[in-house]
């Protein structure tokens, strides 16, 4: 992996420097609750966000952790649990029997709806707070169990959250953390279609994609993820190494983590191309807080797919040439706004098609090489522009 120093530095520098946008919680909040998860869990309910399907697609994940870190339903009863995410995994602890548990996300209208639950049924064990996890502090020495499921990569910057998260788990207590894989090939592709879209073309895509996937309709699921990967605020990708470093700073040490660190693989017949994208871990010792703000941290900066990893084979590199090469033309007008849109909808299906079974783009990729593919479609494209 190139540039391997470079991305570790202070907590502290960073935040003071911070890039990212001044209306980064708004975003967030549009974008991941107002027009993506939450929409497209009132439609898949047929009821509203919260609805007995949506709770239940949460199950077999939080079994899963439960499982692995040998949490059983009376452990379970006893326990004070944080949940970081939309809601949902909140009232599934609630029905699995968990003690107490804070309900933290950063979209006002996840929020609500977990409270309006909450009133409606009758829940008293469910605190719902709206807050921003790298700039309000959760309580410290609070909790049992840490449950933080997708949500590390959409941090910014995102060792702030891991040092609320640390400070905020009891000595002995648990933590799982789902993040960003960098070397994946979904986000080597995602990372090719960020690289050139931009929030004013948010209703365009949406149009562009409920067709494309023959849904007919922009609030559907299917459609509410591909708007999560093109326009969430933050999406950073990470190493397993460096999670696991950052994990150690934080007094927190790995109970389990898939063992697979190798920088990249965008080759192989499953859906992820590389493993070690979730991190289950214990803290062993406190630290402050504020003692944290001084320290290193690995994944204060997100692993540039094009830019930052040292690619040995030669389809890779010649992938990203032309694509770079694309973009340069339509930041230079030669490639109109609406055939653009286009493209990125066309070339996210080589990673996330709306149905494998069927899809040319992914099916071949799978079958002769996804690079080799991908090459195939890029170089088809650029035909029909100028050199």
């Amino acid at each position: 992996m190139k540039n391997n120093k470079k991305n570790q530095f202070h907590v502290g520098g960073a935040r003071s420097a911070d890039s990212r946008p001044q209306n980064y919680a708004r975003e967030m909040s549009f974008v991941y609750g107002d027009q993506t998860w939450g929409r497209a869990f009132k439609d898949i309910t047929k009821d509203f966000f919260l609805g007995e399907q949506a709770i239940n697609s949460a199950t077999n994940y939080i079994q899963e952790s439960l499982d692995i870190l040998k949490i059983t339903p009376k452990r379970l009863c006893g326990m004070t649990v944080l949940d970081i995410g939309t809601g949902r995994q909140a009232l599934k602890f609630h029905y699995l029997g968990a003690k107490e548990i804070l309900h933290f996300d950063i979209s006002r209208s996840h929020v609500e709806q977990t409270q309006a639950y909450c009133r409606e049924h009758k829940i008293k064990n469910i605190t719902s707070v709206q807050g921003d996890l790298t700039k309000d502090k959760l309580p410290t020495k609070k909790f049992d169990l840490v449950f933080a499921a997708g949500i590390y990569q959409h941090l910014n910057p995102a060792p702030l959250g891991l040092i609320n998260f640390a400070q905020s788990l009891k000595v002995g207590g648990q933590m799982y953390m789902g993040f960003y894989r960098s070397g994946d090939w979904r986000w080597f592709i995602v990372s090719l279609i960020r690289e050139a879209i931009a929030r004013e073309d948010f209703a365009a895509a949406k149009r562009k994609i409920a067709i494309s996937s023959a849904l007919g309709d922009g609030e559907h699921f299917q459609v509410a993820r591909v708007l999560d990967d093109f326009f969430v605020p933050a999406q950073s990708l990470f190493h397993p190494k460096d999670i696991l470093q950052d994990l150690k700073t934080c007094g927190l040490d790995k109970y389990y983590l898939e063992n697979d660190l190798r920088d990249y693989c965008h080759e192989g017949k499953g859906y992820h191309t590389v493993g070690g994208d979730r991190v289950y871990a214990v803290k062993k010792t406190h630290h402050s807080y504020e003692s944290l703000l001084n320290k290193n941290f690995a994944t204060a900066r997100s692993i540039d797919q094009l830019r930052d990893i040292d690619y040995k084979e030669s389809w890779i590199k010649e992938n990203i040439d032309r694509w770079l090469g694309l973009v340069d033309l339509y930041h230079h007008g030669f490639i109109d706004r609406d055939t653009w849109l286009d493209i990125l909808v066309n070339i996210y299906r080589f990673a996330r098609p709306w149905n494998a079974e069927r899809d040319d783009y992914y099916n071949r990729g799978i079958n002769i090489g996804r690079h080799k593919t991908l090459n195939e479609f890029l170089v088809k494209v650029a035909e029909n522009f100028p050199k």
